[in-house]
């Protein structure tokens, strides 16, 4: 019914945009599209797509087409007599090797804000593997959908990952000295989105471990509707996390001070002892400090921190700004 549905949209919408009843039968509906590197200073960008037709009402596919740069061109636009369309793109995978070069990321992320067609709640992600193999496989679940239902069903430890769309990105490579991309895997034909690399300047520097992750989201407080697993004398102990509030106080003692009060609400979920949330404060506040003291590590302020001072006590900000600023930061947890 779901796949039903979305092809029904589809339809309506090209109908709405003036195309009439027969144009349909040429028109390809790209769901997800890869960004792999050629080695030759181009790309090897993997569309996969959904076509409107059989007794299935829809038949999924995909193509590989070579190109010298990331733009939406007239060899992606078309494949064979079918034209491709991006209005129902859900994700964009980008491998590593691709974000290694120089402003590859600011000119994909410009390509695709500036295409009309492609929405802004697109999501970004990265890949250590083949961007090829990833669209693959996405494009084997049918319809395209399968980014956005793992966000939203919770399912295979998405506690461990982050979602950024295409508004996202921009904004945090517009405003920030640092962006965190979460990273998609396949292993076995099965799909899980764990841990992610970090982005100066559009630039690759590093990458987050799953703990690192988790701690980033904390930070950013954005925990709540997460879940955090202890370690007991009993084995393991699991809790909600009901609400993640954060407020960061900034001052001046010779050196940028920031104060970052993380407060957070947890359920345990079987039997709850006194004991636990000890373990839990603690295990919580490795993880923001190892987030923390790798983003300075790599002057990559992924967390937005400056940003945060920049909005509220410009004066501070433009005394200690630098290019350096982040990273000298004293920051207490």
């Amino acid at each position: 019914m779901r796949k039903l549905f979305i092809i029904f949209i589809a339809v309506l919408c090209c109908f709405l945009s003036g195309c009439e009843s027969d144009e349909i039968d040429e028109i390809n509906f790209v769901s997800v599209m890869g960004f792999d590197s050629d080695n030759k200073g181009g790309y090897d960008i993997t569309l996969g797509f959904i076509t409107p037709e059989g007794e299935s009402i829809y038949t999924a596919d995909l193509k590989t087409v070579n190109s010298k740069s990331v733009d939406i061109t007239d060899k992606l636009l078309s494949s064979g007599k079918r034209k491709m369309y991006f209005g129902h793109l859900k994700s964009i995978v980008i491998s590593q090797s691709v974000l290694k070069e120089s402003n590859n990321l600011k000119d994909i992320l410009s390509s695709a804000s500036f295409n009309n067609d492609v929405s802004m709640d697109t999501v970004i992600l990265c890949t250590s593997q083949k961007a090829a193999d990833i669209v693959e496989n996405i494009t084997k679940s049918g319809d395209g959908l399968y980014i956005w239902d793992f966000y939203k069903n919770n399912k295979n430890n998405t506690y461990m990952s982050k979602k950024l769309t295409l508004a996202d990105a921009i904004k945090m490579c517009d405003t920030q000295n640092g962006i965190f991309i979460p990273k998609i895997s396949v292993s076995d034909e099965k799909i899980d989105i764990q841990k992610g690399i970090l982005c100066q300047n559009y630039n690759f520097v590093g990458e987050l471990n799953n703990d690192e992750t988790q701690g980033l989201i904390y930070i950013l407080g954005e925990g709540k509707g997460k879940s955090e697993t202890i370690l007991t004398e009993n084995g393991q102990e699991s809790f909600n996390i009901k609400s993640n509030d954060v407020k960061i106080e900034f001052f001046d003692n010779k050196h940028l001070n920031a104060v970052i009060n993380v407060k957070i609400k947890a359920e345990n979920i079987s039997n709850y002892k006194s004991e636990y949330s000890k373990v839990l404060e603690e295990q919580i506040y490795k993880k923001i400090n190892n987030a923390l003291n790798k983003l300075k590590e790599l002057n990559c302020d992924a967390a937005g921190i400056s940003y945060n001072l920049m909005r509220t006590n410009n004066k501070l900000y433009n005394k200690f700004e630098s290019e350096n600023m982040f990273k000298n930061m004293i920051i207490n947890l």
